[in-house]
């Protein structure tokens, strides 16, 4: 003969079943999830016990939700992109009872990002291995000892996170009257301004996606392996073209007459953008003009 206990959860949770072997001369199988009142399964937890208290089944992957009172019958929802919550109900850490809006600093900070502001050009400096949100026009003079160096990075308006709309100090632009470098690529959604421009090995990638002006980018030419700099220059409105103004630089080893010399190697392309370039140096540069999808150009011009 089978014997069950009863045990009654507090809350009206759930009441469940423990078989006890008193008189028997067989074992039978332990109850399944659904017999014990656990009938929820795990892929609709979230939707089914939303806001509400649950426990798990012991054999399985089940659940029981209760409608028991966490006395928070009231709360807000939080939009995470622009709020914050500051004040959780204490019986239920799902439900927001209080919030507020986020600051530009904080909307910055989830986004993985650094803010540089106008009152603070020099914080353009050193090396960035975080994306940069501008709030407004950033001129700055970098030392030697603390050169700016983007290394996989992008550089933004600030006004693309909504809580830094309000913070803008005019449109946001950056230029940088010293050297910069760039390990591997870099990203400018921002019209800029650089006058030496140097990449790490001497190849790399650079994409301007607004106006800008580049007064010497540095290349290499080796007599051994080709090196490439690969310049993207785009707009991202189809009806109102970017401008774009390149000087390019070509060092080399001399290894023989000057026929023999190498080459740098820069590769242009122009999405929507009007290229103008130029360039200058111990050796010529092979330079390639693509225009992907037939609307842009790409002129040699002196500037």
């Amino acid at each position: 003969m089978n014997k069950y206990t009863k045990i009654i959860l507090a809350g009206g949770t759930v009441i469940s079943c423990y078989p006890v072997l008193l008189w028997a001369d067989t074992c039978t199988s332990l109850p399944s999830c659904t017999d014990l009142g656990f009938s929820v399964p795990k892929a609709n937890l979230t939707s089914v016990c939303s806001n509400k208290t649950y426990l798990k089944c012991p054999f399985g992957d089940f659940y029981f939700c209760s409608s028991v009172d966490d006395g928070c019958p009231d709360y807000v929802t939080v939009n995470s992109a622009l709020e914050v919550c500051t004040k959780w109900c204490p019986n239920n850490s799902s439900k927001c009872l209080e919030k507020r809006a986020i600051t530009c600093s904080e909307a910055v900070s989830n986004a993985n990002g650094v803010l540089i502001k106008p009152s603070s050009p020099g914080s353009i400096c050193g090396t960035k291995t975080k994306n940069l949100y501008l709030t407004g026009p950033i001129k700055a003079t970098c030392s030697s000892s603390a050169k700016t160096e983007f290394i996989q990075i992008s550089v933004f308006p600030a006004s693309k996170l909504p809580p830094c709309q309000a913070e803008m100090e005019g449109e946001a632009s950056l230029e940088i009257t010293s050297s910069a470098t760039i390990k591997n690529t870099a990203q400018f959604y921002v019209p800029t301004k650089l006058s030496y421009l140097y990449f790490d090995n001497y190849q790399g990638s650079v994409t301007f996606n607004s106006d800008a002006e580049v007064r010497s980018i540095q290349g290499y030419a080796h007599s051994s392996y080709t090196r490439h700099i690969n310049i993207v220059a785009s707009s991202p409105d189809q009806n109102n073209s970017s401008n774009v103004k390149l000087g390019l630089y070509c060092s080399c080893m001399n290894t023989g007459s000057g026929y023999n010399k190498p080459k740098c190697n820069f590769i242009i392309h122009s999405i929507y953008s009007n290229v103008n370039y130029y360039y200058s140096g111990e050796c010529q540069p092979d330079i390639a003009c693509d225009i992907p999808i037939g609307n842009g150009t790409c002129e040699y011009k002196y500037w």
